[in-house]
């Protein structure tokens, strides 16, 4: 996977097998770059190029932008929505097919025999795995004592019921000290994570590390 702009030279060549860093220290082509994935994370054109094996790609569909990490949401629709849709496929499989039928028989034995307590005509209608999921209100847990272990359990959510994405972090190391840093670098990397870290400014390097550094005149380091 290779991230390329028309103002920066270097293509930057994105490994699961090390962390991606590039610093743009000039504010306003920090901005002008986000801003432009940030369109292309909306489904519209921009100039930013993100591509697997030198064919572009979709930053809406292949990768994941926080701008601000202490507002990652675990429990967003578009992920509470794939949940929903996995668990459902899983019931209808060979292992849980038979409870399945057997639940939502029983649920609806017990709706038709508290519907009998009363005097009016009470139909209970189909009963699906879907409404009855629907019903439960699923929610993924969203509590962690650290921002970096809620970061990776994120990613880890993303990974599973959306596939793997290049996950682009903007000024994390301004949230995260140098030492869990270097854990989530470690850990992220161990699970063979994609990650970029764009940050405003420059920070002490982490082991094994590619760093791009874009100073305020626009030469590349």
């Amino acid at each position: 996977m290779k991230v390329v702009h028309p103002k920066i030279s270097s293509r930057i060549e994105i490994s699961d097998q090390r962390i991606n860093v590039l610093v743009i220290e000039a504010p306003d082509f920090l901005y002008e770059v986000l801003t432009d994935i940030k369109r292309q994370m909306d489904n519209l054109d921009g100039d930013t190029v993100l591509s697997i094996h030198d064919e572009p790609v979709s930053f809406h569909k292949y990768a994941e932008l926080v701008t601000d990490p202490l507002a990652v949401e675990m429990n967003n629709r578009t992920i509470i929505k794939k949940v929903l849709a996995a668990m459902e496929k899983c019931g209808q499989d060979d292992v849980y097919y038979e409870r399945t039928q057997k639940l939502m028989a029983e649920i609806e034995t017990y709706i038709n025999d508290l519907s009998l307590n009363f005097d009016a005509d009470i139909e209970c209608h189909d009963i699906s795995l879907q409404q009855i999921l629907k019903a439960a209100e699923l929610t993924v847990a969203d509590e962690y004592d650290r921002l970096v272990d809620k970061i990776y359990a994120y990613m880890e959510l993303v990974r599973e019921f959306e596939g793997d994405k290049l996950f682009i972090f903007v000024n994390l190391s301004s949230y995260i000290g140098r030492e869990q840093l270097q854990e989530f670098a470690d850990t992220v990397t161990g699970h063979s994570f994609q990650v970029l870290l764009i940050d405003s400014h420059d920070f002490e390097g982490l082991e094994n590390e590619s760093r791009l550094i874009v100073d305020r005149d626009l030469c590349e380091f």
